[in-house]
């Protein structure tokens, strides 16, 4: 049996057939699109080559996309598709919270010199 090590007549450099022998491994080479829902506006990972009937997990309601564009059930152009558009976001909080807490540092120093 394959789980019993010492087994007479068996050399040690023997290799014992796995699962994991006949597995493929395989890259990912589908790029992913970000799309907002437009009912709920949750943001749902799509590939970026798909054209298709696409159902929001969130909200249950489905919509199409074709061609980049984002269609309800009648076929009438809902929005478009921006990409990248998660990162311009985040960069831009993160820039926006970096000037409050400035903001707050600087009024907390002239709050602490008016008080001394």
């Amino acid at each position: 049996m394959p789980w019993e090590v010492g087994e007479e007549g068996s050399s040690s450099d023997e290799k014992i057939p796995t699962f994991w022998d006949s597995v493929e491994i395989k890259p990912k080479d589908v790029t992913m699109s970000l799309i907002d829902c437009p009912y709920c506006n949750r943001r749902l990972r799509v590939p970026e080559a798909y054209s298709g009937r696409l159902t929001c997990s969130s909200c249950s309601k489905y919509f199409q996309r074709q061609d980049g564009l984002i269609l309800d059930g009648n076929g009438k152009q809902i929005i478009e598709i921006t990409r990248n558009l998660p990162a311009k976001g985040v960069v831009g909080f993160i820039f926006a919270e970096i000037i409050l807490y400035g903001i707050i540092i600087m009024i907390s120093v002239v709050f602490f010199l008016i008080g001394a």
